[in-house]
């Protein structure tokens, strides 16, 4: 156990050395890659939902199912687009340069195969929980519906965490190593079974660091009662924080992971 407190320790100095040196170069060229996700993912949006809205109109639960397959296109994409912060983060550490647009394209392709296989299992998972809660939001009466098995939820949301515990450094994997979509999982599976204990504290260092930064989102959520110029400070503030919250933890898995897929090839 002092090993993985060791090894925790030191990926806590050296992610905390690199944000120091490097912290706002990575900001910035994130920002833009953030703000153009936003901007796509924004359009995606209203071409696609537009006409859905109009040939549903009038039907609330019709619309609701429909918009399913609009949003696992936008997560797709947003998500093909955001994953630039890995290279970014690597190309930093190794004093490259990142081209964000070329960057972008050159995952999109491997990042959205990642998650078409990695989306569909966990909705499968998920499933009764998301069906229940877009009924809530399509029915006038929720109470109305039938009572959820806590039980069956409970059980669900376990496996997800199991399989997320697993797969966590896939896209590590997928595009740092340079490893085709399955080799990747099959690869954080192979990480994560042989540093059990690591990656498990390690895990949950990530959950209280996640913890601590949603509870500073929820105090500054205060600004946005104070009026026209709360709300923009507010809103720059959020920006700033998930931006900054993301960098933070992406930099903090990108230092274990170097760590422990060094010691397993040692």
């Amino acid at each position: 156990m002092s090993l993985t407190f060791d090894l925790i320790k030191a990926n806590l100095s050296d992610s905390k050395d690199f944000l120091i040196k490097n912290f706002v170069s990575i900001f910035i060229k994130y920002s833009k890659a953030y703000l153009l996700t936003l901007v796509v993912s924004i359009i995606i949006m209203i071409v696609l939902a537009i006409p859905l809205g109009i040939a549903n109109f009038g039907s609330k639960s019709s619309f609701g199912l429909l918009m399913l397959p609009v949003l696992f296109i936008v997560i797709l994409v947003s998500s093909a687009m955001q994953s630039v912060i890995y290279n970014l983060i690597d190309n930093t550490y190794k004093k490259k340069d990142t081209a964000i647009l070329g960057q972008m394209k050159e995952n999109s392709f491997p990042v959205i195969k990642y998650y078409l296989i990695a989306l569909p299992v966990l909705f499968i998972l998920l499933y009764p929980i998301i069906m229940y809660v877009i009924s809530s939001s399509a029915t006038a009466n929720p109470t109305a519906l039938p009572e959820p098995n806590l039980l069956v939820w409970l059980v669900l949301i376990i496996l997800a965490a199991i399989l997320a515990f697993f797969v966590q450094f896939g896209l590590y994997e997928l595009l740092l190593s340079k490893k085709d979509v399955i080799e990747s999982f099959k690869g954080s599976f192979e990480i994560a079974k042989n540093n059990l204990s690591k990656v498990f504290v390690f895990d949950l260092m990530l959950i209280f660091i996640f913890i601590v930064i949603q509870v500073i989102a929820s105090i500054s959520s205060v600004l946005s009662s104070a009026g026209p110029i709360g709300v923009v400070i507010y809103l720059i503030l959020s920006f700033a924080l998930g931006l900054t919250s993301h960098i933070l933890l992406t930099t903090l898995v990108y230092f274990f992971y170097m760590k422990i897929n060094r010691s397993s090839k040692a």
